[in-house]
Parts: C-alpha cells; structure tokens; sequence
C-alpha cells in the first residue's frame, strides 16, 4: 500500500506539503508538454512538421465543380488550338500536342491568385496519355519566385525559377535562372535532378515548397524531402518583376508531329507566406 493512501489528523501539515509538491509535478509535466507541442513546429511556416509535405498544407482545389474557377485560377493559358486545359470528371485534365515544329514551346497551365503569397504547392498527379517522341514533355509544378541581380520592370531577367515534374517516368527537380527578359533563355544552377520513378498511368503526389530566401524543399510521395540552398549561387536580391505559381503540362523540342502529353492533376494544396 502507498505510503500517503491514509493519513493521521496530525499529518495536515504533511499533507500540505506534499500537495504543493505534486502540483508543481503536474505544471512542469504540463509545460513540458507544451514546449514539445511548439518544438514540433516549424518556426518558419507555424505549421506542423509532417512527414509528406503536402499533408502540412491546405487544399486550393480538388475540381469538383465542374470548371475551372476563375476565382482560385484568374489565368488560363494554352498555346494553340491543340493544347486543352478543362475539369473531367473531378479532375484538372492538361494536354499539350506539339504540330508545329521548329522548337514551338506547347503549354497548358493554369495560374493561381494571389501568386507572391503563395510559398509552397502540392498535388496529385498522373500522366494519363504520353507520346513525345524526342520532345520534353512533363507534367508540373512551377514558379518563379525570387530575382537574383539587378532588377528591370517588365523583365524576367535574373528572376529565379523553380520546378517539379513527372517526365515521362521519371519525377525530378531543377532550379534555372532567367538570361533574357522573355526567360526564352536561362542559366541552369541545379539541372534536372532525380527523385524517383512513377509508372506511367499512376498517380503520384509532387511537392515544391520555397522558404523566402534562397531554399527550396522536393518531395516525391512519402520519400524523404530534399532541401536544396541555392543562395552561394543566386542571391535573393528582392522579388520578381512576376511571380508566378503555375499548374500544367509543358512539351519543347518537338518535330510537328503530333508529340504530346495529357496529364491529369487533383487536391491542389498550397501554403501561404506573409507577403
């Protein structure tokens, strides 16, 4: 039997005593548990640590109204007749066909509101249809999202780029900055880099998430994330002349000759950043 079960009229004084000394137990448990709770976050998005990214974020859209909405996505862009951008079915369906030739870049995107606050995306992706031939052609994610040198308005020159993509079977990531004020031309500061492989046909969850300054994080599925700093390269020397968030599929380098990529993408979630 536990010493304090009973006690004597004489032991009040005890009693006491003891009292306080578990209430003092209790609230270092309880502040204890606490200092856990912050130290689980991360201090630099007050949002939970998880072990796939995506599940930190909250869902931008999972399609099911039927069209795309202009409220959540205010710019839609396809490059030609050939190229699609439509809701199927609760999904967002992407097709880009090259028939043109002659290094035509084919592209459908949407692009997201309030662009510059947004500072990292998810989804669920799956090719569903995959032709290119010898052109690139790639399901993703992509943004421009900080400037690294002298700033021009009107330019996307210095402004820094960043993607992730399914190619075909291959997920990866790359980090470019703009040579020219179209961005028709760029410096590659981490080429295309590997993150896994997904079968043709399945469904894969893709994460982009960029901290502010010069790092960004990858994920592939549950895979461990990659963080990347890019910052002994490209400074952050202030914000783009454009930030753009962008949802799509993309084909370069294609013959005419009907290459092309159709791409499904579902539970769109993002993270917000203080602007």
């Amino acid at each position: 039997m536990k010493a304090f079960a009973f006690r004597p009229a004489h032991a009040t004084a005890a009693r006491s005593v003891l009292g306080g000394r578990r209430t003092a137990l209790l609230l270092l448990v309880l502040l204890a548990a606490v200092l856990l709770a912050a130290c689980s976050k991360d201090d630099s998005t007050n949002e939970e640590t998880c072990p796939v990214e995506a599940d930190c974020l909250s869902l931008y859209d999972d399609f099911s109204g039927g069209t795309i909405d202009s409220v959540k996505w205010p710019l839609t862009q396809v490059s030609d007749g050939d190229d699609t951008m439509s809701v199927i079915a609760g999904e967002l369906e992407s097709h880009s066909e090259d028939n043109v030739g002659g290094g035509s870049v084919q592209r459908a995107r949407v692009r997201a509101a309030s662009e510059s606050q947004i500072g990292a995306m998810a989804a669920d992706v799956r090719i569903t249809g995959y032709s290119p031939g010898a052109a690139s052609a790639g399901a993703r994610l992509m943004g421009f999202f900080y400037n690294s040198g002298t700033y021009t308005p009107g330019s996307f020159l210095n402004a820094v780029l960043s993607q992730i993509r399914l190619l075909g079977t291959d997920a990866h990531y790359n980090v470019h900055q703009c040579a020219d004020a179209a961005c028709t031309t760029f410096n590659t500061i981490i080429p295309d880099t590997t993150l896994g492989t997904v079968p043709l046909g399945n469904t894969a969850t893709i994460f982009i998430g960029w901290d502010g300054g010069t790092t960004f994080t990858y994920q592939l599925n549950s895979d461990a994330p990659v963080v990347v700093d890019v910052g002994a390269s490209l400074p952050n020397t202030g914000p783009p002349d454009l930030h753009i968030r962008e949802v799509g599929t993309r084909l370069t380098g294609g013959s005419g000759a009907g290459e092309f990529i159709t791409a499904d993408f579902d539970n769109v979630r993002t993270g917000y950043r203080t602007p």
